[in-house]
């Protein structure tokens, strides 16, 4: 395996974890937002 394939697999997974960090920020706020609008009710 050299040495630029191993960086392009380094870059592939920091770019899916972030992905991943701003679903799961999205997702939280979108909670967050439903269950403010089901107790304002």
């Amino acid at each position: 395996m050299g040495l630029l394939s191993k960086l392009v697999a380094v870059k592939a997974t920091l770019m899916g974890l972030g992905v991943g960090v701003a679903g799961g920020i999205a997702l939280a706020a979108a909670a967050h937002a439903a269950i403010a609008i089901d107790s304002r009710k």
